[in-house]
């Protein structure tokens, strides 16, 4: 009901996020509206598996323990008892994104799995079926500095990627703007820091704070 009181509003939309427990009557029927959900806690990623609403959704943002949670909902098994992520490596989550991702990208074409200091895993399905997996790291400046709050560095960080997008940036751009907010946000006392302005954000701006590419994931056969 809350949804449909902004159905035209929503239908204008580029690209949008939810947060919330997503409902199967979801406004969204032509692939041009696009949806973003964010889960906000793996008891509530599951939400992906309402009936008629997975293959809505474009883009999700999970992290590491949602992306688990969600996985084992796909192929109908109790997940398995795995390390706590904190105890993992970053290669050893790396290894494990590739493992959990593709499944999910059979439904939803874009899936950014996110890492917390060791950056977010980027997956798409190309054209033609290829899967393609990269890792970008956090590494950029200011991205040493000692955290203030990491409250609202995932909203940062999905504001600034949705922000470029609509501004026709490409996804790998458009991932290190989020990456940006996101470090500015942890050293910040404010959700979103003030320093947060449409010059940091220019195409230039973001190639030179992070001029490297992501490191391409491989998957095993």
């Amino acid at each position: 009901m809350y949804i449909h009181m902004y159905f035209t509003s929503l239908l204008r939309s580029f690209i949008n996020p939810l947060s919330f427990s997503l409902p199967s009557c979801l406004p969204f029927p032509h692939s041009k509206h696009k949806v973003w959900f964010e889960p906000t806690g793996p008891d509530k990623a599951s939400a992906l598996l309402h009936d008629g609403v997975l293959d809505r959704v474009s883009y999700t943002s999970p992290n590491l323990a949602e992306l688990r949670s969600i996985h084992s909902c796909l192929v109908d098994s109790l997940p398995p008892t795995k390390p706590h992520i904190t105890d993992l490596t970053v290669e050893e989550k790396l290894t494990e994104c590739g493992e959990l991702i593709p499944r999910l990208l059979d439904h939803v074409p874009h899936v950014l799995a996110s890492l917390g200091r060791d950056g977010v895993v980027w997956g798409e399905r190309r054209e033609g079926g290829e899967t393609n997996l990269s890792h970008f790291t956090t590494f950029g400046r200011h991205s040493h500095t000692k955290p203030v709050s990491v409250s609202g560095a995932g909203d940062s960080f999905v504001g600034a990627m949705l922000s470029s997008l609509v501004r026709g940036f490409p996804h790998d751009k458009a991932i290190k703007a989020g990456l940006r907010a996101a470090s500015l946000s942890i050293i910040s006392l404010d959700s979103v820091s003030p320093t947060v302005t449409p010059r940091l954000f220019s195409d230039a701006a973001i190639e030179t704070w992070a001029p490297w590419q992501p490191q391409e994931i491989y998957l095993s056969l």
